[in-house]
C-alpha cells in the first residue's frame, strides 16, 4: 500500500497553524481541567493530550493535507496514534540527552527537540499517513 503513494501536498504553515492550534488545546484543557475544575493534574494532562491529539488528526487529515479519504480513516488514525506514542518516547530520550548528559537548558532544549520532531512529523505524514493513493 505504502509504495503506491504519492507525498500529499500538505501546506508547512498549514501544519505549523494546526500543531499550534492542537498545542494550545492541550494548554488550555489542562489549565481548565486543573486550575478551574480542580481534577487532578495527571488526569487532567491525559485528557487534555487525548484531545489534542484529536484536534491534530482532524485538522492535519481534512486542512494541511486535504485527505477526505473516508475509508482510510481506519488505519490514518491508529498510525497517527502510534506516531504521537513514538514522538512522547523519543521528546522523552532526547530531553535526558539534551539536559541531563550535555547539560543544556530545558527550554532550548525543548524548542529544537519540538523542531527536530515537527519536521520530521511533516514528512511522515505527508509520504506515508496522508500520502495520496
Amino acid at each position: 500500500r505504502i509504495c503506491a503513494q504519492q507525498p500529499a501536498l500538505g501546506s508547512p504553515g498549514k501544519f505549523l497553524i494546526s500543531g499550534v492550534t492542537a498545542a494550545a488545546t492541550d494548554l488550555g484543557l489542562l489549565y481548565v481541567f486543573t486550575d478551574q475544575l480542580g481534577w487532578w493534574y495527571l488526569a487532567s494532562a491525559a485528557l487534555a493530550f487525548v484531545i489534542s491529539l484529536v484536534v491534530s488528526f482532524t485538522l492535519q487529515k481534512w486542512w494541511t493535507f486535504q485527505d477526505y479519504t473516508p475509508g482510510r480513516i481506519s488505519w490514518q488514525a491508529p498510525a497517527y496514534l502510534v506516531l504521537a506514542v513514538f514522538n512522547l518516547m523519543l521528546n522523552t530520550m532526547l530531553m535526558y540527552l539534551a539536559v541531563g548528559l550535555l547539560g543544556w537548558g530545558h527550554l532550548i532544549s525543548q524548542f529544537l527537540i519540538l523542531g527536530l520532531i515537527a519536521m520530521t512529523n511533516f514528512f511522515v505524514y505527508r509520504r506515508f499517513i496522508f500520502a495520496t493513493i
